[in-house]
């Protein structure tokens, strides 16, 4: 049964992942526009790479590409004036 549901779960996201390919966009990327979408003031960057499980650095470079595609925008954080909030367009 374990060897069935994996072969299940692993089509499933390899489904997904090809058609969120054809929109160029990536799990990651999608995964952190899902995250942000419910937050309209925004979410702290350290706040959703934690949640991600995700270094800075790699959250850094999956919110550049959606700021150049115009999805994502970082703004400062008036709480903490080193932290940035991340927010959709």
């Amino acid at each position: 049964l374990g060897y069935w549901l994996r072969r299940v779960s692993h089509r499933v996201s390899d489904a997904f992942a090809r058609a969120l390919a054809a929109h160029d966009v990536s799990v990651a990327a999608w995964v952190v526009l899902r995250l942000v979408y419910g937050v309209p003031e925004g979410i702290p960057a350290v706040r959703l790479a934690e949640r991600m499980g995700m270094t800075r650095g790699a959250l850094s470079k999956v919110v550049a590409k959606l700021e150049a595609k115009g999805w994502m925008i970082r703004s400062p954080d008036p709480a903490d004036s080193r932290a940035a909030l991340l927010a959709l367009t």
